[in-house]
């Protein structure tokens, strides 16, 4: 469900995915952007198209989608031969003209962004009025949330995510905000690269005005219209962020967060726009959404906590500025501990083991090769000790044995040396 300012009108962007923009750079002095001198008072009533009429530098070849305010077309650039799209607003009778000039200045703001989409051309006082934009036929981030998001895609996803992170620090470092982020405003190049489009609610930093944007990817801060006699909310980076978190959800589940049906169903049975906003609010703000990973547990938990980080109800809670999802996602990709991350002791050892894995297994290889020589030693030098002790017994051994018989041998030799004796006593007697 899309609410727009006051409710009274859509982005013109929105008619077909296959209206989408590319990230060429505009050339300044040659893109014409014929402007009425008071875009208030431009064409108020519908203006027909015929394709076979033309535009003015453009051959018209078929019809891409219609919407609120006109029809898009597939065309293509005189002279260039460039397949383009143009938006041809055929009824803008009911289009707020300072609306749309604003917009046209807005993308010209960030032009230079390769992930923002780029206006090419653009004459609104011509009959009918349009503007061009160069011609994709990848379709948004919006199919492929209604498939959810195979395991093979989530690093896919998360360079969408870097992409679309520096395409809002770029437009946030001009002053501008989108305010309406959402995977239908996400589309998708040639080369797989996301193209943010859209930018009918967007609004300066710091400028008061109405930018309601769409339920189940707005901010609750954002879901608020105010009454004749109150000042607008102010438009904060705060709501793109949410916008940006809201956007990957969808993209990594399948789901948009805070999907649930009975909110659907009770959204869709209240009239006010005032009371849809209201219950809204105050849903996100007391119902947490389902974790990224309870849904598809195949997303890693670092890239999860990123996402359900943007998603904090309290603005305070959600990161500051995009530059600080970035440096998350960068520490992500390098394994180390996340800012939006508790640092307790063991997240940040795990963050340390994953980061310097193959450190780690050349030190436990290193550790267990020392441990098997030091055993290897050990076990040698046993073998040799129980040898030795061997050799030392057998020589006591041989020893004793060499004594016994010295014993023996000295017995043998005392007894003869007394018969000896005996005999030269005897012969001495004999002689006397």
């Amino acid at each position: 469900m899309t609410v727009k300012k006051g409710d009274t009108h859509e982005s013109p962007h929105n008619d077909s995915d296959a209206a989408a923009t590319a990230g060429h750079t505009v050339d300044q002095r040659t893109a014409t952007l014929s402007r009425a001198p008071n875009p208030a008072e431009g064409p108020q009533s519908d203006t027909p198209f015929n394709p076979q009429d033309g535009l003015p530098g453009y051959v018209v070849t078929r019809r891409l989608g219609v919407g609120a305010y006109g029809q898009v077309w597939q065309a293509v650039r005189v002279g260039a031969g460039q397949d383009v799209a143009i938006k041809i607003f055929t009824s803008p009778g009911r289009l707020d003209w300072r609306y749309l000039q604003r917009e046209v200045d807005r993308l010209l703001r960030v032009a230079e962004h390769p992930h923002i989409v780029t206006l090419l051309d653009a004459n609104l006082q011509n009959e009918p009025p349009f503007y061009v934009m160069a011609l994709l036929r990848s379709g948004s981030l919006a199919n492929l949330c209604r498939e959810g998001c195979p395991a093979a895609d989530i690093e896919r996803s998360a360079r969408w995510f870097e992409q679309l992170v520096s395409a809002l620090d770029f437009a946030h470092g001009k002053g501008l905000l989108h305010c309406d982020i959402k995977p239908a405003n996400v589309l998708l190049d040639e080369e797989d690269n996301v193209r943010l489009v859209d930018f009918g609610q967007s609004h300066l930093q710091g400028e008061a005005a109405r930018a309601v944007g769409t339920l189940n990817y707005m901010a609750p801060e954002q879901a608020v219209v105010a009454s004749a006699n109150e000042a607008p909310p102010d438009p904060s980076v705060g709501w793109d962020i949410y916008g940006l978190g809201a956007t990957m959800y969808a993209l990594l589940t399948g789901q948009p967060p805070h999907s649930h049906s009975d909110l659907r169903e009770t959204l869709t049975q209240l009239p006010d726009i005032h009371e849809r906003l209201s219950q809204y609010r105050r849903h996100v703000l007391a119902t947490p959404f389902t974790p990224v990973r309870r849904l598809n547990p195949k997303v890693d938990r670092d890239l999860a906590a990123i996402v359900e980080h943007c998603l904090a109800p309290d603005p305070q809670r959600r990161y500051h500025h995009v530059a600080e999802i970035a440096g998350d996602l960068r520490r992500r990709r390098q394994h180390r501990p996340l800012r939006c991350h508790k640092p307790t002791t063991g997240y940040v050892l795990r963050r340390f083991l994953i980061r310097n894995l193959s450190v780690v297994i050349i030190a436990v290889g290193a550790i267990l090769a020392l441990a098997t020589l030091s055993v290897t030693f050990y076990m040698t030098g046993e073998t040799r000790l129980r040898r030795l002790r061997g050799d030392v017994e057998h020589a006591k051994r041989l020893l004793k044995q060499e004594e016994g018989r010295h014993d023996e041998t000295k017995a043998q030799a005392d007894q003869r040396e007394a018969e000896l004796l005996e005999i030269i006593e005897n012969l001495q007697s004999q002689e006397d």
